[in-house]
């Protein structure tokens, strides 16, 4: 399955099973996170199966977009860029959607890491890396282009040589939630093909 339940209390946490990476990592906290919040208001509100119904429609739209993309060749090596100054690397839900869309996380080895401070990423990590596309959502500030593209050195790396930098709104993709699984996913999509 992809999200496999593990049962906790009158609701659900889920574990994303869709990755296609090397080593398989439980994102229980971010499907946990995400999907939780849906499940707590449902039964807030008194709703548990409604709560229940979204999470199997996310888990199907999640499905369809892995197995479009599992075996996709070249997988794009990419760069999420969650802030500017200090440059920081995506959260996991973020890293998790990516690969599901079909590339590969430069830093992957950092998305367990919650706290900002934990990702924290050089300029010379994102170079030796050359990640083939760069996405940017800078936390509710506008990202500007011109400002990744004229780093130091930068123009060689392929994604700024082919212009392949793209915004994705914050509230699309740094939230945990129907967004990310949606609109946030479709974006990476968009930006990937």
């Amino acid at each position: 399955a992809l999200f496999e339940s593990a049962g906790h209390s009158s609701h659900h946490a889920y574990v994303l099973d869709v990755l296609p990476t090397k080593e398989r990592v439980e994102t229980q906290a971010y499907m946990y996170s995400a999907l939780n919040v849906g499940f707590t208001l449902g039964a807030l509100i008194g709703c548990p199966d409604k709560a229940d119904d979204l999470a199997r429609t996310l888990e199907d739209r999640v499905r369809a977009v892995a197995s479009e993309t599992r075996f996709r060749l070249p997988r794009p090596r990419v760069y999420f860029e969650e802030w500017d100054d200090p440059m920081i690397s995506g959260i996991c839900w973020v890293s998790e959607l990516i690969e599901v869309a079909g590339g590969d996380d430069i830093f992957a080895e950092k998305r367990s890491a919650a706290a900002a401070k934990d990702r924290i990423v050089s300029a010379d990590d994102i170079l030796s890396r050359a990640p083939d596309v760069i996405l940017a959502s800078w936390c509710g500030k506008k990202v500007r282009r011109d400002k990744i593209s004229t780093r130091p050195g930068w123009q060689n790396i392929p994604a700024v040589a082919n212009d392949r930098i793209h915004e994705i709104k914050s509230p699309l993709i740094l939230q945990p939630g129907p967004a990310a699984l949606t609109d946030g996913l479709d974006a990476i999509r968009e930006a990937l093909v």
